[in-house]
């Protein structure tokens, strides 16, 4: 008997029979091979040639179907009638199934909790993978959820001035159902809202862009690049070199404790922090660097920077802007020409990504609408800046400004 390494690394023993074999057995031709030890990386090369077999051009694909509204999970998804209810099942599918496999959504908002996950779904250039609308139907993936979802609390209105001295007559407010996450972008009937602040900026006539939305220090104004360590900024109105055309703290009216001041330290950088102390009618207040940030000066004056004040109740004085009060989980509202948002669809953005992807390449995604949310795609690996293969196809934001 002898023995035979193949190149595979197979260990063969070839069997030269004699003439005569024992009585009972069967005679085995005298060529034949026995496979007597498999090594463990076969598995792994057999299960590589198959997967790229798979893959060829002509190999059958398969169609996924979804409906937030007439679908489950618990559907095998391949057909109209037998729909999955998320698009995470449907990515699972079509990652277990060959490349150029596709997910198909009907009309409606899909809205998840969490992100969908797309990881190592790897398509080919002849045959991507595919999430898009059925037959071009209205597919609107969002990332908010409605605040008076399941019959909560209805909106209420207050007089209170907030703004001390400022123009604030009153605003409406609501508390958030049990369960409700923390939101971070609002919406009402459609339209994006600000954040309350200092000095006002809005998003539907872009004046958030303009140099009336941010308040200018002066040059006396000190900054301390150690975290911790105060740094004291002098609004340009109170300062020895007064003069930088911009509103006036002082003359606000607002206690900016506690509120956000973000700043544009050395003209390159624009951070966000705590405001740590400031008196009414003063125009000066500190803050101090967050760990994080860049080193961006030695220390001492550094003159005029580019500010602006958000993020407290005290700030919510003009229309189309919000609250969100943490501790008492209520929004607060001021509403575009004074409109009772108990007629309006309210819609608050607690999702970061509708969908996160990574180690993907080749996939497509068509016909989709996003709405307070957006895509996160991730190299293929550490050492790669480049995401491969991924088409954007008649994708649209319902709102250009909303994230």
């Amino acid at each position: 008997m002898s023995e035979t390494t193949c190149s595979s690394g197979f260990l063969l023993r070839r069997r030269t029979l004699r003439r005569h074999h024992l009585k009972g057995l069967p005679r085995l031709p005298a060529s034949s091979l026995l496979l007597v030890r498999l090594p463990s990386f076969l598995a792994v090369l057999l299960a590589t040639l198959l997967h790229a077999l798979s893959n060829l051009p002509g190999a059958d694909t398969a169609t996924y179907y979804v409906s937030s509204t007439a679908g489950a999970d618990t559907n095998d998804g391949l057909s109209l009638g037998a729909p999955f209810l998320s698009l995470q099942k449907c990515v699972d599918a079509i990652k277990a199934d060959v490349a150029g496999s596709e997910c198909q959504l009907r009309e409606g908002e899909y809205y998840s909790d969490n992100s969908v996950f797309v990881e190592r779904l790897e398509g080919t250039a002849a045959q991507p993978y595919v999430i898009q609308a059925y037959q071009k139907e209205t597919v609107k993936i969002v990332g908010t959820r409605d605040v008076t979802e399941g019959g909560g609390s209805a909106w209420t209105w207050t007089t209170a001035n907030l703004a001390g001295g400022g123009a604030g007559a009153g605003h409406w407010s609501i508390e958030l159902p049990a369960g409700f996450p923390d939101p971070w972008q609002l919406f009402v009937d459609g339209e994006v809202y600000m954040n309350a602040r200092w000095p006002n900026g809005r998003w539907d006539d872009k004046s958030v862009f303009t140099r009336s939305a941010w308040a200018f220090s002066a040059t006396e104004t000190s900054y301390v690049d150690t975290v911790g360590a105060t740094s004291t900024v002098w609004d340009s109105c109170c300062g020895t070199s007064a003069g930088v055309t911009g509103e006036s703290l002082q003359a606000a009216g607002i206690d900016a404790t506690g509120a956000h001041v973000i700043i544009n330290i050395g003209s390159w950088i624009t951070y966000p922090a705590p405001v740590l102390s400031h008196t009414r009618g003063t125009g000066s207040f500190t803050f101090s660097k967050q760990d994080g940030w860049a080193s961006v000066q030695t220390g001492g004056t550094v003159g005029a920077m580019k500010y602006y004040l958000e993020n407290k109740l005290e700030l919510l004085d003009a229309a189309m802007e919000w609250f969100y009060d943490k501790a008492t989980r209520r929004i607060h509202l001021i509403t575009k020409n004074g409109a009772n948002p108990n007629t309006m669809r309210v819609q608050a953005r607690v999702q970061e990504y509708a969908i996160r992807s990574t180690k993907t390449k080749y996939l497509t995604l068509k016909n989709l609408q996003f709405f307070g949310t957006t895509v996160w795609f991730g190299a293929m690996n550490q050492n790669s800046d480049n995401v491969k293969g991924i088409r954007m196809d008649s994708l649209e934001s319902c709102l250009a400004l909303n994230s």
